[in-house]
């Protein structure tokens, strides 16, 4: 067992320590069973502990194993396709999320709002490119950051002043991952 799990371990044994409650009840009956008169069968008490026992013991297993899920989920662990296609898909989300947020911007806020808005964007292009690239490949992270065949000449004179311009940016990447998921 991992150490670090150690915390939640001990939690789920605190939330499931009622169970413990059938051991000590079965350790008492046989006890009694013993010095008293009781015409109770022994195996009876054994298994009153037992089921005790492994009940607190199962239902610490699925907290900590339920922990360590939300653990790696936190970390970004992308070790299978699954994984790779759903990181992709929440980030087209996000991407979907800065478009509308872009477009719903009036016009006459945009000269004040813009520098935030490619800051978010740039951000967000730092972010997926280097998560590409620890769990997808260098060649994965460099058609993320390719325009070929996604722009026209009129296109590369882009500067990011316009909100069209941030948009389409921002539409050009999500093709980018729409590819790369298909790929998976």
């Amino acid at each position: 067992m991992d150490l670090r799990l150690l915390p939640a371990y001990l939690k789920a044994v605190f939330r499931h320590g009622w169970w413990l409650l059938f051991a000590l009840l079965g350790a008492v009956g046989d006890v009694a069973t013993i010095l008293g008169d009781f015409n109770v069968p022994r195996w009876l008490w054994y298994s009153v502990i037992a089921v005790g026992v492994l009940a607190a013991q199962f239902g610490a297993y699925c907290d900590v194993i339920a922990e360590l899920a939300t653990v790696r989920g936190r970390l970004r662990e992308l070790n299978t396709a699954r994984e790779k296609r759903a990181y992709i898909d929440e980030m087209l989300e996000e991407s979907e999320a800065m478009q509308a947020a872009i477009a719903s911007v009036p016009d006459e806020e945009w000269p004040m709002r813009q520098r935030t808005a490619n800051m978010d964007t740039i951000h967000w292009e730092n972010e997926v490119r280097a998560t590409l690239r620890k769990w997808f490949g260098l060649e994965t992270a460099a058609l993320f950051d390719s325009d070929e065949g996604l722009i026209t000449p009129e296109d590369s004179q882009y500067s990011m002043r316009s909100k069209g311009d941030e948009s389409s940016y921002l539409m050009r990447r999500s093709k980018r991952l729409i590819e790369i998921r298909e790929n998976l």
